[in-house]
């Protein structure tokens, strides 16, 4: 069942929010800087949220990373509702993620790639993923 939300673009006072939005999902998210969040809320709750991160100033290839839904609102499309919600002006947008995703990720318009794909920066964070999660796979979305 799709339910459709408003996409939010969180401003400095959402921070402390979506923190806690992540811990109360046991997930561990931080903001690496030149971030945009986009965030979902329902009730004056946050249930879903993404990161994209430029990391470096000049980096075109945008990192998406902290996608997630609360366990209650999951199936409902608002991953999808996250992933296709950008005011972002990069080149591509890259995001490592496990293979149970991959169809998320396809039909948002992402294609599966390679590491060798990645800019040096995206390249070294994906070697750091790799380390706790070795079947992650690449996907990067052309803009």
């Amino acid at each position: 069942m799709t339910i459709n939300y408003l996409v939010q673009i969180a401003v400095k006072s959402d921070k402390k929010t979506i923190k806690q939005f992540y811990k109360r999902q046991h997930y561990s998210a931080s903001f690496m800087g030149f971030d945009t969040v986009y965030f979902i809320k329902h009730n004056d709750a946050v249930i879903a949220a993404v990161i994209i991160s430029q990391i470096k100033k000049c980096n075109s290839q945008y990192f998406l990373h902290a996608l997630v839904v609360d366990k209650q609102y999951r199936n409902c499309g608002l991953a999808t509702q996250l992933l296709k919600y950008h005011h972002i002006h990069a080149q591509q947008i890259t995001c490592f993620a496990a293979t149970q995703l991959k169809e998320l990720y396809l039909n948002a318009n992402y294609y599966l790639a390679s590491s060798k794909q990645l800019n040096e920066t995206n390249f070294l964070r994906y070697q750091q993923y790799q380390k706790s999660k070795p079947n992650l796979q690449v996907f990067i979305k052309q803009l």
